[in-house]
């Protein structure tokens, strides 16, 4: 039987009909795509449905602004990503209030289409890290090397300063299940290697664990 794989959610909030059609009918194929004529809108769709990956977002609309409904979505919904389009010279506020990445107006169908693309396999990259860390931190749990009350606030702290090899040297050290640790440091040494290839690829140096997984990536 053929698995049908799901379509990422994307909105797209504009103002502008001709512009939200037209950015609709360049996405569509590839994704489920939501729209809304303003910011209220779609913070109020949101509110009752915020299981969407990306937002398409305009500044300039009647009511809301996108930069504020950009800062209400990053407050409330930190895992959505938003592509703010705009004609306004707002490229460093849109970043610094959390947005994935800026389209400024006019847009080409190839520039909507690689931003998009872009952010989704950021995303999906940096969600594969997260799950990974959370295998990681089950083993060191079981293992001895935390509790398992005390994981969540310890070990991000110990991997944003040591290095692969440094986290490998301590586990062995305090291990209290030697006839097991074996094989449980394999699978960690492989974990924090597939780790290190996703940072890689992110273009990311160093493990900057609270920014990729949160406070607590159990409940992320």
């Amino acid at each position: 039987m053929e698995i049908m794989e799901t379509k990422k959610r994307i909105f797209i909030c504009d103002d502008d009909e001709r512009l939200r059609n037209h950015h609709q009918l360049i996405l569509q194929e590839k994704y489920d795509i939501s729209l809304a004529t303003n910011g209220d809108e779609l913070l109020n769709c949101l509110s009752n449905d915020n299981k969407y990956d990306l937002v398409l977002l305009d500044n300039n609309m009647p009511g809301t602004t996108g930069l504020e409904v950009l800062k209400r979505i990053k407050s409330n919904y930190p895992r959505i990503n938003v592509i703010m389009v705009s004609g306004d010279n707002i490229r460093n506020e849109s970043l610094r209030s959390g947005a994935s990445d800026f389209l400024e107006k006019p847009t080409s169908i190839k520039d909507i289409q690689e931003k998009v693309r872009l952010v989704l396999w950021d995303m999906e990259k940096r969600q594969t890290i997260r799950d990974l860390f959370n295998d990681l931190m089950d083993y060191l749990t079981v293992l001895g090397y935390v509790t398992a009350e005390a994981k969540d606030n310890v070990i991000l702290q110990d991997l944003n300063a040591l290095s692969k090899e440094d986290l490998i040297k301590i586990i062995k050290e305090n291990s209290h299940l030697s006839d097991k640790s074996e094989a449980y440091l394999i699978k960690i040494e492989k974990i924090l290697t597939s780790i290190h290839l996703f940072l890689h690829d992110l273009k990311i140096d160093q493990i900057d664990v609270g920014a990729l997984i949160g406070k607590n990536p159990r409940t992320a």
